[in-house]
């Protein structure tokens, strides 16, 4: 029977604490492309990537997953880290991927070896805490921005899932007037009940001209070129979405209209407490791998 055996492959800060808090509970991990100097133990580095990921049960990728060409972050090694074919048929049959952004590449990727992704960030357990530094992050691009203060300035938040949420509760609680966009009726009521000016969309043209700050958290286009032309240029735009995001940035630049694409702000903002979140969340998915790999292999 051959043994379960987690492979992690590149990253920062984040996917560090991932694989210390897998060493320190003892899990079976092989791992290459992290900063060896801020590892607990350097008994589960590997010498080479194929060596970490020959007869891996599981492969486990930074939060970023690959880009369009294969390239894993991975800016603790020299050498270049690319997802193949061949590469990943160094993994055991069926061994899924664990990632957060799955590319294009990646989903062709597994299609063409048979190995499926778990999505990481689509999980409650992982993305609702993650919501927080997010907005976090947010509020101090905000800052940085802002020609007056956050407290009793006026903010327009588009979108109420888990980011939508978090932002709009942080801006509020720092004495902000929060306008919340969304085209939900449930999502009305609960965001009333929280205190916020609830609007749906078409009332951008009545709301954006009076407002300080808007952040997107929608991921399409939301705010184009007749949305934008209700926007003051004072006023930046915080875009949070993931790509393609919510804003048509050309208008904008034309309008002189600053507008921050604003993407993977836990991992740049407070990339231990990332690290914490995402170790917990994945702790019970490599559990319930360990035990179907058992199954199998009995």
């Amino acid at each position: 029977m051959r043994l379960f055996k987690i492979a992690l492959i590149g990253g920062g800060i984040r996917e560090t604490v991932v694989a210390n808090e897998l060493i320190k509970s003892a899990y079976p991990v092989s791992i290459y492309g992290i900063d060896k100097n801020e590892l607990i133990s350097l008994k589960p580095v590997a010498p080479t990537m194929e060596e970490a990921l020959e007869g891996a049960s599981v492969l486990v990728l930074p939060v970023s997953g690959a880009d369009g060409t294969g390239l894993v972050h991975a800016p603790a090694v020299k050498e270049t880290i690319r997802l193949t074919e061949s590469i990943m048929s160094l993994l055991e049959e069926d061994a899924p991927i664990l990632t957060g952004v799955v590319s294009p590449f990646l989903k062709d990727l597994s299609a063409a070896t048979g190995h499926p992704i778990i999505p990481l960030m689509e999980r409650d357990e992982i993305a609702i805490p993650n919501a927080i530094p997010t907005a976090e992050g947010a509020v101090a691009i905000a800052m940085d921005h802002l020609p007056v203060t956050i407290y009793g300035s006026k903010a327009a938040v588009l979108g109420f899932g888990r980011v939508g949420k978090a932002v709009a509760h942080t801006l509020k609680a720092l004495g902000a007037s929060v306008t919340v966009f969304s085209r939900n009726g449930a999502e009305h009521k609960e965001g009333r009940d929280c205190g916020y000016d609830m609007r749906y969309y078409e009332a951008c043209s009545h709301v954006l001209p009076h407002c300080d700050l808007i952040v997107n958290t929608v991921p399409h286009l939301i705010l184009d070129a007749e949305k934008l032309s209700h926007v003051l240029p004072r006023t930046p735009i915080i875009d949070l979405a993931s790509k393609p995001g919510g804003v048509d940035f050309t208008e904008a630049q034309r309008r002189d209209i600053t507008a921050i694409i604003a993407l993977g702000l836990p991992g740049k903002c407070a990339p231990i407490t990332a690290g914490e979140i995402l170790a917990r969340g994945i702790r019970p998915i490599l559990d319930e791998i360990c035990v179907k790999h058992q199954e199998r292999k009995v």
